[in-house]
């Protein structure tokens, strides 16, 4: 598991998945998770094996965080899949 720079994870009861059990291939199989610098991770957040995203990002209360989003950066991604519910410029006076 790589965390970035600067990147708090609040709350409790987030779970980070580096391992699964295919159900096709039947076997097990790993995978790393990786979050960019200056991350904000919520409470009850679920990150399965694969899981990375860009820099500056919120990731929401409760969002299972599956496949690759890192190209996304300074959004707020939510829900179950995580995505995008909304973008934010770079320069805003949060990321200052």
């Amino acid at each position: 598991i790589y965390i970035g720079a600067r990147c708090i994870i609040a709350g409790h009861r987030s779970s980070f998945f580096t391992h699964s059990k295919g159900l096709h291939q039947k076997k097990n199989y790993f995978k790393s998770i990786r979050i960019g610098a200056d991350n904000y991770v919520g409470s009850n957040v679920v990150a399965a094996p694969g899981f990375s995203t860009g820099e500056k990002n919120f990731i929401g209360l409760g969002a299972v965080c599956v496949g690759e989003l890192s190209s996304i950066s300074c959004s707020l991604l939510v829900g179950n899949p995580a995505r995008v519910k909304k973008s934010m410029p770079g320069d805003s006076p949060y990321f200052a």
